[in-house]
């Protein structure tokens, strides 16, 4: 079940000082969705996606995961923060890719957007990215059912 599993991982990311006071939220209209997953694989996955979009947006950003049904099972992780640069998109799955509004502010591998596309690719599922400059970012994950 798709659905504690989410907000187990909003939960612990929340639970963590570091982002006690940041704003996720878990939007869904379901209960129960089950799927064949590997939950500790698609949690990683949705926790790098997710901390990404914290670390790299100022303190009040706002993070929505949506839960949906449809033809497939859609996570989508929207942010209303800084958004990335249309050019960068492409590269931002590729494993040590760091963007260019990174320096200083995050000392992370660049493996974390890599990774996750990797987990869900491995579930049969794909991963997509749209970004709009001052607006924010939407990440669509879209597993098999």
């Amino acid at each position: 079940n798709i659905v504690p599993l989410l907000r187990k991982t909003l939960i612990d990311i929340l639970n963590d000082s570091r982002y006690a006071d940041q704003s996720i939220e878990l939007q869904t209209n379901v209960d129960k969705l089950m799927l064949n997953i590997d939950t500790v694989l698609i949690r990683r996955a949705v926790t790098n996606l997710i901390l990404n979009a914290l670390v790299h947006n100022d303190a009040d950003v706002k993070i929505i995961v949506q839960l949906e049904q449809k033809e497939h099972t859609h996570i989508t992780i929207k942010d209303n923060g800084k958004g990335i640069e249309e050019a960068e998109l492409e590269k931002v799955f590729d494993r040590y890719y760091r963007g260019t509004n990174t320096a200083g502010t995050h000392a992370g591998s660049g493996l974390g957007m890599a990774i996750a596309k990797d987990i869900i690719q491995k579930h049969g599922g794909d991963i997509t990215i749209q970004s709009i400059i001052g607006e924010g970012t939407t990440i669509d994950i879209q597993l098999p059912t």
